[in-house]
């Protein structure tokens, strides 16, 4: 398992603060979100790309 920390903002709302590698189902990463309330969410088998604005 390899365990990726950094801060990349998701949405006005949320960012991602952790990534665990190949912890998800199906072997997927799984993300952490901090959300701008202050709660921890998990997200997995999804996947994220930057997008220019």
């Amino acid at each position: 398992m390899d365990v990726v920390t950094l801060s990349i903002k998701i949405e006005q709302d949320s960012l991602v603060v952790q990534i665990r590698t190949g912890c998800g189902q199906f072997k997927s990463d799984m993300y952490f979100l901090r959300l701008s309330d202050g709660r921890l969410i998990t997200s997995e088998n999804q996947s994220y790309k930057l997008i220019p604005e």
